[in-house]
């Protein structure tokens, strides 16, 4: 997924209230993951800044809820997800990794930031994909910014969409990207983080992987992998400047080249964003809610454009 290697998504997951049991092993679909503990050794995880500190502070005390940075290690050979010994709430966190449909976003994305509210209690959590820290080498307390961006929002009462587990969830989980984005990046600068050094060399493999017509983000499912190249193509139209990547049309050319119906979903919604204030409530709830009926429209025409199975 494009969009997910550049930055995460927010998930409001209050309706997660199954009980399980944390180191069962699932069922033997090649999508599921057996969790154990992670054995010493392994890549550590990124901690932290003292100013990313002061503003995750800042979202516990307005949220009243924790915090919590979550590697989470992956070995495909295996069919396994290993978390460390450490990881606060594992039965909670175990939730989510536990689903088929979550896992499959997740695995595409370098961190995704979960607010998790049920009868056990209330935390959120960024969750860590090591198995790309690769990525953001150098950059991570960009990438970790981004994340604590989405929570911030969340407990400033801005409206999210919620998680459903359904297949199409990255459709809703992309529109709240889409809107978020453009408050996030106003947020950063305004906190002085420079997310430039964390986003252009994402960009720059991206484009050499669709000029090579690879897509080594591309998830299971071809309605997501469109849908992020959709959040992608108004991030980099509304969020980077020619003058801060010289590539900058170069790569909206190639999204547009692999993808015809692109530009013609996804102008029309970055121009009505732009109209609005997207840091007034209602009005960024008018943009999500725009977003959401664009990406749906998307989502039914791919779905309509689909060869029917074989017999």
């Amino acid at each position: 997924m494009l969009a997910a290697s550049a930055f995460g998504s927010i998930l409001d997951a209050r309706a997660r209230v199954n009980q399980v049991s944390w180191l069962l092993r699932l069922t033997a679909s090649a999508g599921l993951f057996a969790f154990t503990v992670l054995s010493a050794g392994a890549q550590p995880a990124p901690v932290l800044s003292e100013p990313l500190k002061e503003w995750a502070r800042q979202i516990e005390e307005a949220g009243a809820a924790p915090v919590y940075l979550v590697p989470v290690y992956t070995d495909p050979a295996r069919n396994e997800i290993y978390l460390g010994e450490d990881v606060q709430q594992r039965a909670v966190v175990g939730r989510y990794l536990r689903d088929e449909t979550f896992v499959a976003h997740f695995l595409g994305m370098h961190a995704l930031a979960v607010s998790h509210q049920g009868p056990e209690g209330s935390w959120h959590f960024i969750l860590l994909n090591m198995a790309r820290a690769v990525d953001w080498k150098g950059a991570d307390q960009a990438m970790l910014a981004h994340e604590l961006g989405h929570l911030w929002l969340r407990v400033q009462h801005f409206p999210v969409p919620a998680y459903t587990g359904a297949a199409d969830a990255c459709v809703n989980a992309s529109a709240g990207d889409i809107v978020q984005h453009f408050v996030i990046r106003k947020e950063l600068v305004r906190r002085g983080i420079d997310f430039l050094p964390y986003w252009l060399p994402n960009l720059r493999r991206a484009l050499s992987a669709l000029e090579s017509g690879a897509n080594p983000d591309a998830g299971p499912r071809p309605l997501c992998q469109a849908i992020s190249q959709a959040v992608l193509w108004i991030d980099v139209q509304a969020g980077l400047a020619e003058a801060d990547w010289s590539d900058r049309q170069r790569f909206l050319e190639a999204l547009e080249s692999g993808f015809p119906a692109l530009r013609q979903h996804a102008e029309p919604l970055l121009e009505y964003l732009k109209s609005l204030d997207l840091e007034d409530r209602q009005q960024h709830l008018r943009g999500l809610l725009a977003a959401a009926a664009r990406l749906q429209q998307l989502a039914r025409e791919l779905a309509a454009s689909e060869p029917p199975p074989a017999a």
